[in-house]
């Protein structure tokens, strides 16, 4: 988990100003399959109140269906190894700013309903797919990070309610970008409309 000091120490940056916030680490899952489950999730917490952003560890599989559904407290979600985010999982975590899940593959039914403060959702390595509604209502997304050769199947009505044309989704390569682009012109019409950016690697 040390890769994620920077993240952690820079904070999220909010109308202009970084403010530092305090993470906390869920692990030891006791749900079904390695999944955090809501007991986890108020043991993890240990009777903290205030903001915080959600450093999900290693040991951890997937969030259970509803975990952390309607929290107004957790402004950011970062994980390395987490594989599936359940129905319902983050619906309506209206404070949620910012996702990075590094080997996600699956998002399902509702997984981020109505997070309307979500503006960057890196989910690089997901291939399985988009349930439906999941980012319904993530009316401030800006910025997606899909590093896969070829789209995801996604259901219905998944990105409602997004701006489309202000939302960049960035790709692993030029090769990925036209399957994009062909999949939305085709049999994916919910692609169409976004703008797909070939991601640079830094040096």
């Amino acid at each position: 988990m040390k890769k994620y000091l920077m993240l952690i120490l820079t904070g999220l940056l909010i109308t202009g100003k970084v403010y530092c916030q305090k993470e906390i680490f869920f692990n030891e899952p006791s749900g079904k399959d390695k999944s955090l489950t809501i007991e986890d999730i108020t043991r993890c917490l240990n009777g903290y109140e205030g903001d915080f952003i959600a450093i999900i560890e290693d040991d951890v599989v997937s969030i259970q269906r509803a975990a952390f559904e309607n929290n107004t407290k957790i402004k950011g979600l970062i994980s390395d190894k987490l594989d599936w985010i359940q129905d319902n999982a983050f619906k309506g975590c209206s404070e949620l700013k910012l996702v990075t899940l590094n080997s996600a593959s699956t998002i399902g039914v509702n997984g981020f309903r109505d997070c309307k403060k979500l503006t960057t959702l890196n989910i690089p390595a997901l291939h399985n797919g988009i349930g439906p509604n999941a980012l319904n209502g993530c009316v401030n997304l800006k910025e997606m990070t899909i590093l896969v050769e070829r789209p995801p199947l996604i259901a219905n009505n998944v990105f409602d309610g997004i701006n489309k044309k202000k939302c960049k989704v960035f790709v692993v390569s030029e090769e990925a970008k036209a399957n994009f682009l062909e999949r939305a012109a085709t049999t994916g019409k919910q692609w169409d409309g976004f703008k797909f950016v070939v991601k640079k690697e830094k040096k």
